[in-house]
């Protein structure tokens, strides 16, 4: 088998890391993030699988929906509860839509919504200002249907009033994690909003009654539409969610893979010679004169080593072609072939060809003149 050369090789080799960086951003492009927030079919801590099979369990029919059209493709009915999860992550326009293909739905249920979700949807519900939101809450509920039960929020829930309806669980500045609103004819079904979107995680099912709110809240009825928005979903609008960018969420770590393998590429191609290219000379140059003028280089260099060795290397090679021999004959069959062709002792023609040393220009005169003299003895 025929080794790589060198450049070939480290051709090969940077081939090969590109086509690996390739697939890694088209396989981060095209998989679905498992395990997203309050995902219905995901087992992670922070998704929400399991009160979706304890949902099934029980006989209500759990259908997903991830945009508004699926919702609207869905159409809930009177029998329908719908359940409306990371609102956020929708723009104005969606969010309209979803609550248009609501409006025949038995409820709705929406969870830990912001103000500007809430002003979209047209709910009479104002969200508790200020950055932070409920840090951690156990009490319990005294409105229906969740009369008796404790609600166990966890970090980043959120609290809201209302002017309607009925609102249970206090927050530390007064609002509501839970707020039930009545139903509008032609507008709206009954609205239950829910601050704690940690009530329907896995990780926190177990905790206090959250399993039991959860089936009341969405068990009403006998069927569940969950819109479940994830990140390949997503369609926020900027003017409704400053903190969210019109880009999708891999496109600044794909920005910077794509930078990283630009400047990979110009240092390879730029640290690469090419492919030798000849060029006319603009002039004639006698090969007299050009010898003479690199004559003259060696003895300014004062180099008289290098320059007695280039003056046998062209006395070996005359010499093969004389003899008959091989350009790439070794030193020492040249020798004794060149001492039989010119009846001298081995001895002395090695000394000529190959290990005599020259300290000065004297020298070095000498050796020319050795080497033209056996050149002619081998002729001859």
């Amino acid at each position: 088998m025929r080794r790589l050369r060198p450049a070939r090789g480290r051709f090969v080799a940077v081939l090969l890391v590109l086509a690996l960086l390739a697939v890694a951003v088209i396989g981060a492009l095209t998989t679905e993030r498992p395990g997203e927030r309050l995902d219905p079919t995901s087992a992670a801590p922070d998704s929400s699988k399991a009160v979706a099979q304890v949902l099934r369990s029980q006989g209500v029919r759990v259908d997903i929906a991830r945009t508004a059209t699926q919702l609207r493709q869905a159409s809930p009915r009177a029998d329908s509860t719908v359940l409306l999860t990371r609102a956020d992550q929708l723009n104005v326009r969606s969010l309209r839509a979803a609550m248009a293909a609501s409006a025949t739905a038995g409820s709705l249920v929406v969870v830990a919504p912001s103000a500007q979700v809430l002003a979209a949807l047209g709910l009479p519900v104002r969200a508790q200002p200020g950055p932070a939101g409920v840090d951690s809450v156990t009490s319990k509920c005294d409105i229906d249907p969740f009369d008796g039960l404790t609600l166990a929020a966890g970090p980043g829930s959120r609290a809201y009033t209302s002017a309607v309806g009925a609102g249970c669980v206090s927050g530390p500045d007064g609002g509501d994690l839970v707020r039930t609103l009545p139903a509008v004819a032609g507008v709206r079904p009954s609205v239950i909003v829910i601050g704690a979107d940690t009530t329907l995680l896995n990780a926190r099912i177990p905790a206090a009654d959250n399993a039991a709110l959860a089936l009341r809240a969405l068990g009403a009825h006998p069927r569940l539409v969950w819109m479940a928005v994830d990140s390949a979903h997503a369609d926020v609008d900027p003017a409704t969610s400053p903190t969210s960018g019109p880009w999708p969420t891999w496109t600044k770590p794909a920005v910077y893979l794509l930078g990283v393998c630009v400047v990979l590429l110009m240092f390879w191609r730029g640290r690469r010679l090419g492919r030798l290219v000849t060029e006319p000379l603009p002039v004639v140059v006698p090969a007299a004169e050009t010898t003479r003028s690199r004559g003259q280089l060696y003895q300014r260099a004062r180099d008289t080593g290098r320059t007695a060795e280039i003056l046998r290397i062209g006395s070996r090679r005359r010499l093969a072609s004389y003899l008959g021999l091989s350009p790439s004959v070794a030193p020492e069959e040249l020798v004794r072939e060149a001492s039989v062709a010119a009846s001298r002792d081995t001895g002395e023609i090695r000394e000529i060809l190959l290990a005599g040393r020259v300290g000065d220009d004297a020298q070095l005169v000498a050796v020319a003149q050795e080497l033209q003299t056996l050149e002619r003895q081998v002729r001859r």
